[in-house]
């Protein structure tokens, strides 16, 4: 089952860590207001850079660089139907909002799409 990475979207900056497959990563949320958009880095314990500045996109993966330091699996950003935007806006994203950001193993990727891109 993926995990689902809750974060707040409240406040324009926001950073934590979770575990993700036995690693501890690093997050840092960045919301840009002359763009209107999130920005994601994703780092390692040890400050290695894993996602810098991935604008959240629905339905894209996250991690395109780096793929031999991190997890195995991927980050999605799902969009909810009935949300009225295209993008993440900067009140909307978090549980139960318009935007959720999901982790996926390698297996449930394969299993539901066929590859880990």
């Amino acid at each position: 089952m993926p995990v689902q990475l809750n974060f707040p979207s409240s406040a324009p900056v926001l950073g934590f860590s979770t575990t993700i497959e036995g690693q501890v990563l690093f997050f840092k949320f960045k919301w840009v207001g002359r763009t209107d958009t999130w920005y994601l880095d994703i780092t390692t314990q040890d400050g290695e850079p894993l996602v810098l500045a991935a604008k959240l996109v629905p339905n894209t993966p996250l991690m395109r660089r780096n793929r031999q330091l991190g997890p195995e699996g991927n980050f999605y950003v799902f969009k909810k139907p009935a949300s009225p935007r295209v993008t993440a806006g900067r009140y909307d994203t978090g549980v139960n909002k318009g935007f959720q950001i999901h982790y996926y193993t390698q297996d449930e990727l394969i299993e539901l799409i066929g590859t880990t891109e």
